[in-house]
């Protein structure tokens, strides 16, 4: 629908409860990548729409502004960006947001922010 909003119209954003579930049963997957997985879960989408040259520029503020919440909180943090094979069609650049659980002595995944774009329009930024 996005392709028939005239420019005038964004920033557009869009917040909604989803519930998801993992297909993984029993112990296997339940710990990728020294990541715990749970099977069924909550979280809170956050859609932003912007004009097409703003869209790099604010997917890193969003980034930052993460970053500066977690450093609010003197929480332990670090930043994985998703390799190019392991991301889903629709993202262009995804980064995972990781804290550091002292008492299961891991890395635990908090929030993923993704850049979703019209990919070929954009295939020169990858360069």
């Amino acid at each position: 629908f996005l392709f028939f909003i005239k420019n005038n119209f964004f920033p557009i954003r869009i917040i909604c409860n989803s519930y998801c579930f993992r297909k993984e049963i029993g112990k296997f997957g339940k710990e990728n990548l020294g990541l715990k997985r749970q099977q069924q879960f909550k979280k809170i989408e956050i859609f932003q729409f912007f004009e097409k040259k703003e869209s790099l520029e604010r997917f890193y503020s969003i980034c930052s502004n993460i970053l500066y919440i977690l450093n609010l909180f003197k929480i332990k943090t670090r930043i994985i960006k998703i390799n190019d094979f392991e991301l889903n069609q629709n993202s262009f650049l995804s980064f995972d947001f990781e804290v550091w659980d002292t008492y299961e002595n891991m890395w635990l995944e908090i929030s993923s922010l993704s850049l979703c774009l019209n990919k070929p329009f954009y295939f020169f930024l990858k360069k």
